[in-house]
């Protein structure tokens, strides 16, 4: 069993990453969560945002490309009550927080699972903290490296791509672990909370499962940096798989 501790949100994302690491027996030791208040994030559903404690409401999220399943209507603190992992509360969208850095230099465990809020960069402070983060990214590094690249490696490559890898200063350019590649063949119109989610979890799953991690050294060879997609052609690369459905 790997020992570590995760920086967290309640977003589809983080749901969906305890929900199946519990599932395999790899509970984390403590949570570090985020609470973002009555704030919305970019990322948030209208079941992230409202917590009923005890509730016994389910919402099963299914994806068939990948098949991973979560409960959208499970609150990470719930789950974390259920299991018996420690939390730490931190009312902070900013994962550069003085409050979260210093519970990540305190956590327990040999690293860090990072599932915090959309848009956060880390800097130096928490990449220095002694304990190495690491972060599974939506694409394949290093052809897919930046924002939004779900979308893009959809569109060029017509698949879903994933990438396990510890983070550093240099964005997208750290050790990787571990990654996947899948055809698609089905609807994406979900990709923002069913896909993406799904995706990533698979590779985290199938790291977890594994004793040893090999780390391998990111290629220079098709490295693509993309920005976040326009509107636009992202409805685009959703209807050029509604076919699929």
């Amino acid at each position: 069993m790997h020992k570590f501790s995760m920086i967290i949100t309640n977003n589809s994302r983080s749901k969906c990453y305890l929900q199946n690491l519990l599932k395999i027996g790899q509970p984390p030791q403590l949570l570090i969560y985020m609470n973002s208040g009555s704030q919305r994030l970019v990322e948030h559903t209208f079941n992230d945002l409202h917590y009923q404690e005890g509730h016994s409401q389910t919402l099963i999220k299914h994806c068939p490309i990948t098949n991973i399943s979560y409960d959208d209507k499970l609150h990470i603190l719930d789950s974390a009550v259920e299991h018996c992992i420690p939390v730490v509360e931190i009312f902070q969208v900013n994962v550069n927080h003085p409050d979260i850095v210093q519970s990540v230099h305190s956590a327990p465990g040999e690293f860090i699972l990072f599932s915090g809020p959309g848009g956060n960069l880390l800097r130096s402070e928490i990449l220095n903290s002694g304990k190495k983060i690491l972060h599974i990214h939506p694409g394949l590094l290093p052809s897919f490296r930046g924002s939004t690249p779900f979308y893009y490696s959809a569109l060029i490559e017509k698949k879903l791509q994933s990438t396990a890898f510890w983070m550093t200063e240099e964005v997208d350019q750290g050790y990787i672990l571990e990654d996947i590649s899948l055809p698609i063949t089905s609807s994406i119109r979900h990709m923002d909370h069913l896909h993406d989610p799904a995706i990533r979890t698979l590779v985290l799953v199938n790291l977890f499962q594994k004793e040893i991690w090999e780390e391998k050294e990111p290629s220079s060879e098709n490295d693509n940096t993309f920005f976040i997609i326009h509107p636009i052609l992202k409805h685009i690369t959703i209807l050029n798989f509604e076919q699929s459905e």
